[in-house]
């Protein structure tokens, strides 16, 4: 019998924001036609990057495969979890571009759908 327990990781904006732009320069690319910005940020202007717009409750849309899935910071985290989940550990300082891409990949899905 296996059992399992949960175990609580700090995960910092800043580290969110580094995962995304991992996502956006090369991690993801493959997969992605198109990152759309939707929600504004509160003095009402686009906040410069998709990257940082969920750590600054924005709302994110991925377009690919004729498809858009919307991306919001709880359901990164969700996405973060299952990464733990599945290796055991969420080290961000040894993570690359494939790392990036299956936390993204979690979040939008629930499974690895590409690569």
């Amino acid at each position: 019998m296996t059992n399992f327990v949960k175990v609580k990781i700090e995960i910092t904006d800043e580290m969110i924001d580094d995962i995304l732009a991992g996502c956006f320069e090369g991690g993801s690319n493959y997969w992605i036609d198109e990152v759309e910005i939707k929600r504004l940020g509160d003095n009402g202007n686009y906040y410069g990057l998709a990257s940082t717009q969920i750590t600054r409750y924005g709302l994110i849309l991925i377009h690919s495969d004729g498809e858009s899935n919307s991306l919001y910071k709880r359901k990164f985290l969700k996405g973060c979890q299952q990464y733990a989940n599945r290796y055991g550990k969420f080290e961000f300082e040894n993570f690359d571009a494939d790392d990036y891409d299956q936390i993204l990949q979690y979040a939008l899905f629930n499974e690895i759908v590409y690569g």
